[in-house]
């Protein structure tokens, strides 16, 4: 009985081995041969049209321009944008309209900080999609639009947050938005779009709860809250071409 349950045992683990290494090499294999690996696992570079394309919106990146006090300061190439940290959004953000019961007041919350630096996160479409049916390549001026709110990477009090927004070592804002336009050039047989990925701070820190002023508990917190120069959101415009 033992044997058998060794054996088992045995034939599971490598049953689990064989099904992982066959989606992960699935997983390669659905990448055309033509696409490179970059230092984003989301972003690949195309020998073929010799351009970085983005499968999260199976499109290209075209132009990137650096954004900030809300006018375009400069343009930087798509090799340099790829290397920029990027991150995910957090899961949690907490309603400014919540209403602290009476019983609330009763805790209070202390907010360490241990680190706090610059990140960008992926954003989304910020302007209409301009098509180029052809013959000729088409530039067009497109307005976009875009807004960033905090985040944290798990829910919070009122109290709570506001512990956090004390606490923090470089100012702190729930949302800031942006809103402007910027010409872009379109290629026959493409259509194209910006794209607003934010600047935030990512705080990483611990929340030590006190009830009555008691020790009580603590929570670890990564909370991403957006940048700005003159309230206006600060990031990157990315133009994106898609094949019609």
């Amino acid at each position: 009985m033992k044997l058998k349950s060794i054996f088992s045992t045995v034939l599971l683990a490598f049953t689990v081995f064989f099904i992982t290494s066959f989606n992960a090499s699935a997983s390669e294999n659905d990448i055309p041969e033509n696409m490179e690996h970059t230092a984003n696992p989301n972003i690949f570079y195309d020998t073929d049209n010799q351009k970085y394309f983005d499968k999260r919106e199976n499109g290209y990146i075209d132009k990137v321009y650096r954004v900030e006090g809300g006018k375009v300061v400069e343009s930087i190439s798509p090799e340099e944008f790829i290397q920029i940290e990027e991150t995910e959004k957090n899961e949690f953000t907490q309603d400014s309209s919540d209403i602290v019961s009476p019983m609330a007041v009763t805790w209070s919350h202390i907010y360490k900080e241990s680190s706090n630096y610059e990140t960008r996160i992926f954003g989304g479409r910020a302007s209409l999609i301009q098509e180029n049916p052809g013959p000729g390549s088409d530039t067009q001026t497109l307005a976009y639009q875009y807004t960033e709110t905090y985040s944290t990477s798990t829910s919070l009090t009122n109290l709570q947050l506001q512990a956090i927004e004390y606490g923090v070592s470089y100012s702190f804002s729930k949302s800031r938005s942006i809103g402007s336009s910027h010409a872009m050039t379109i290629e026959p047989g493409y259509s194209g779009y910006w794209r607003f990925d934010p600047k935030v701070r990512k705080s990483i820190g611990t929340l030590r709860n006190l009830l009555h002023g008691q020790f009580m508990s603590e929570t670890s917190v990564t909370t991403m809250y957006p940048t700005h120069l003159n309230g206006q959101l600060d990031g990157w415009l990315v133009a994106v071409k898609t094949k019609l």
